[in-house]
């Protein structure tokens, strides 16, 4: 994707500047620039630092939808087809045990040639803020705030602790020239239901954060990048629901022509020292692991990974091979030379790095797939799948994955157009990457292919049993559910075997 270089220089502690919105039945106060704080509550330190990230929330929620039936939906009409995978999250709202899918769409990025049916209206989502949907199990669930962002990266974390999710918004803009600086915010939650909180500091094309505890005070913290002049950008809690914007790293002092751009970051103690170290991804730059020590300003040591040609994007941390050490496996999208624009989204790359005293050791490949378009996964999960002790890999999809019909050329078992998931499972500490088919995606009268897929996925240890929301945001003229590019009569299910 297309960025831009900020060259304003901001290093300035200011606390959130506005609630621009609730869901409490009262109208909150929009007009003030200081809303009053609340007062400081001391929290709990944690017992696992992990536990504080956004990553670890991920992989909670993640993996339970692709264990249990009915908690994906499949939204009606048009829906499907306009939700992205790339800019959503999954997020207990209100903390009732149900899960809700916000997602923006998937067509705000670029503008498409044509403005007929299924692209109308693209042109809108591609340079204007759009409201985003929010699928709920729930019949009557009503946020009561329009949540209207342009190409912002969501993630869940409980921010202030009281077990109902909150949602961050990193908010890019366009996506091409003329480029936008843009605020980012909070949905946060509170007695009475939500409210949005704009987070402090100077507007930016964001791109992607992470969130957790990295003053190990009892407070979650959010980190977005990239800021002005290429800095990390630290939104430290004060604990009474109010942030301090910082800028970290060693970003502080750069500009934009000495800053690596970093567009992905993810939280996690990977030298298991009892403090959260933070991963910087980057397009042109290897990707940055900064040790953390308990202080917000990241400006310990640091290493990089050897990944030159890699994207890096998210990580999971754990035991793969069960030799009792973890390895951090990172996934990311691939650099291909022979294209120009958009070169670093050419396929994806999952590696198994093992790190020992603060030094890589080793790196294995796991799946590597090089592509001369655009064809790249975001976010992946590490799930006990078939609770066999073995963690393994998932994808999570939304919309079908057009993306990848090209690559059936070089290997047919490349045809994800139609998944609900990828799986790849781990066998002994080796991995075979397994499609899960998304049964909608079939014509309704092919019942038995439907019915072979729903089959297949069970035996498996997961599920594409979907629900139906009763929320639908978007016209659509003709009953029943759009699907872009349904399987042809002849073709048969994927069903791909794990042996």
């Amino acid at each position: 994707m297309v960025r831009i270089a900020i060259t304003f220089v901001f290093a300035l502690l200011v606390s959130v500047a506005s609630e621009v919105g609730s869901a409490a039945a009262k109208n909150w106060n929009t007009g003030s620039s200081n809303q009053p704080s609340k007062q400081v509550k001391k929290l709990p330190p944690f017992t696992n630092i992990n536990e504080s990230t956004e990553r670890f929330r991920r992989t909670q929620i993640f993996c339970k939808i692709a264990k249990e039936p009915k908690l994906k939906p499949f939204p009606k009409g048009i829906d499907d087809f306009r939700s992205s995978s790339d800019f959503m999250t999954y997020a207990d709202l209100f903390g009732d045990g149900t899960i809700e899918l916000i997602t923006g769409v998937n067509d705000s990025a670029y503008i498409a040639d044509s403005q007929s049916f299924p692209n109308e209206g693209n042109k809108e989502r591609a340079t204007k803020p759009i409201p985003h949907s929010i699928y709920s199990p729930k019949t009557n669930f009503n946020l009561g705030i329009n949540l209207e962002f342009h190409n912002a990266h969501i993630f869940t974390s409980d921010i202030n602790r009281d077990g109902k999710d909150d949602v961050i918004f990193a908010q890019q803009g366009r996506d091409f020239a003329p480029f936008e600086k843009k605020n980012n915010f909070l949905l946060l939650s509170n007695n009475d239901g939500y409210r949005l909180l704009k987070l402090p500091g100077k507007k930016s094309p964001y791109h992607h954060g992470t969130a957790g505890d990295i003053d190990n005070d009892g407070d979650i913290d959010i980190i977005i990048t990239p800021g002005l002049e290429n800095r990390v950008v630290a939104y430290i809690n004060n604990g009474d629901e109010t942030f301090s914007f910082r800028e970290i790293g060693g970003s502080q002092n750069g500009s934009w022509d000495s800053n690596p751009r970093y567009f992905f970051a993810t939280l996690w103690d990977i030298d298991e020292d009892g403090f959260l170290d933070l991963v910087l991804g980057s397009q042109k730059d290897p990707t940055k692991i900064i040790w953390g020590n308990g202080k917000s300003s990241f400006s310990g040591p640091s290493i990089t990974l050897p990944n030159k040609d890699d994207y890096y994007f998210d990580l999971e941390f754990a035991d793969f091979d069960g030799d009792g050490k973890k390895e951090l496996i990172t996934l990311g999208s691939l650099y291909n030379p022979a294209r120009g624009h958009q070169a670093y989204y050419s396929g994806w790359h999952i590696q198994k790095i093992k790190i020992v005293d603060r030094k890589v050791v080793s790196v294995e490949d796991i799946d590597k797939v090089m592509s001369d378009r655009n064809t790249f996964m975001e976010r992946f999960s590490a799930c006990d799948i078939q609770e066999d002790g073995d963690l393994d890999l998932v994808y999570e999809r939304h919309r079908q994955f057009l993306e990848t019909s090209h690559l059936t050329e070089q290997d047919p078992s490349l045809d994800l157009t139609t998944i609900s998931r990828l799986i790849w499972f781990n066998q002994n500490g080796k991995f075979k990457r397994i499609r899960i088919e998304e049964p909608n995606y079939y014509r309704g009268y092919e019942k038995d292919k439907r019915d072979a897929i729903i089959k297949h996925a069970k035996s498996l240890g997961t599920t594409v049993e979907r629900y139906t929301p009763e929320q639908q945001y978007y016209p659509y003229a003709k009953d029943g559910n759009y699907v872009h590019r349904k399987r042809r009569p002849v073709a048969q299910p994927f069903l791909d075997r794990l042996e």
